[in-house]
């Protein structure tokens, strides 16, 4: 899916600071972005990125977090419970799995392409009453969807922070992306428009 005129029109904004930062709505993938999903002999084990539970920390005290992956709900919530403590899971704003995603039935079940509308999730009435300004809706100018998949923001393309896909392996080890991430949206947090900087 395209970006709508109206996205590219306020995403071709000039950038403004902000005077008081302010948190964001952060929508994070699962798989390849916050841990590697091995599956071996029938058997499926979760291997998380280094450095997640800090940046999961830092999130949840800075922004307003919620899940957004393309696996069946059952998957999500088990890494949910792998990943959060339960009082870190009760503040996420929502965990939505592939059945959020807005697919017809014969999508459901290909492998074919799959799209993070973000602006299923503004038209949202429940995740809408989790904004960290009263007066300011959950927009384009205040969300990113972090994913390791660009092509999964195609019609928000300038809300998402694409980062390297984590698989998991012994050379990962000392992966250390999450530094940087937090310190890139420790500079959103000042924008007035988070689509503008982006772009």
């Amino acid at each position: 899916p395209a970006p709508s005129w109206d996205y590219l029109r306020k995403a071709s904004e000039a950038p403004e600071l902000l005077g008081t930062p302010r948190g964001l709505l952060v929508i994070l993938d699962t798989n390849g972005t916050l841990l590697s999903r091995q599956k071996a002999k029938g058997r499926s084990s979760l291997i998380p990125r280094p450095g997640v539970a800090r940046f999961l920390d830092y999130l949840l005290k800075r922004h307003k977090v919620m899940i957004w992956s393309s696996a069946g709900l059952g998957t999500v919530n088990t890494i949910c419970h792998q990943l959060l403590l339960p009082k870190q899971i009760r503040r996420l704003v929502a965990i939505w799995s592939r059945d959020d995603l807005g697919m017809t039935p014969e999508q459901y079940r290909s492998k074919g392409p799959i799209f993070k509308r973000l602006s299923r999730v503004w038209q949202d009435s429940d995740i809408q009453q989790h904004r960290a300004v009263a007066t300011q809706a959950w927009s384009q100018q205040n969300t990113v969807l972090i994913d390791n998949t660009p092509d999964k923001a195609a019609s928000e393309p300038y809300n998402n922070i694409a980062i390297r896909t984590f698989a998991g392996g012994n050379s990962e080890a000392e992966d250390d992306l999450f530094g940087p991430v937090i310190e890139y949206l420790d500079m959103l947090r000042s924008q007035r428009n988070v689509s503008a900087y982006i772009r």
